[in-house]
């Protein structure tokens, strides 16, 4: 009988173990593999908004981009896609220049021969809304 007890003590802490190695590798594979690195900040006349710029890599098998976000001046820049402006390249090639005109207006000066995947007009929420201006 201690025999019985001592193999299914060891088979339900082997189970346990593979569980755990299950769930860790499970977790590895779904994690999510972009980065962002940030190029520039600049943060808007009244202090309360920043357009970041940043190089975007989700891997090998995809290349590099230059997003833009507008965020909270507060917040720090999350691992996800640009919400204003996307494009190819990588920052330090492309060279988008950002400007504040006012609080509520950017102005967003990229280069002719970029490719680009999406260009948002505005950002915002319809009582706080910032217009963006693309040369």
């Amino acid at each position: 009988m201690v025999l019985w007890r001592k193999i299914g003590a060891w088979t339900v802490g082997c189970f346990f173990l593979l569980f755990i190695f299950m769930v860790g590798g499970l977790a590895y594979l779904l994690r999510d593999m972009c980065d962002n690195d940030i190029y520039a900040s600049i943060v808007s006349p009244d202090g309360k908004l920043k357009a970041v710029i940043f190089e975007r890599s989700c891997g090998a098998t995809t290349g590099f981009s230059t997003q833009i976000s507008v965020i909270p001046s507060s917040e720090e820049l999350k691992n996800e896609g640009g919400n204003v402006f996307i494009g190819s390249g990588r920052p330090e090639d492309v060279r988008p220049v950002v400007s504040w005109q006012s609080p509520s207006n950017l102005n967003i000066s990229i280069n002719k021969y970029i490719k680009i995947y999406n260009q948002e007009n505005s950002w915002g929420s319809r009582w706080n809304t910032v217009y963006i201006q693309y040369k």
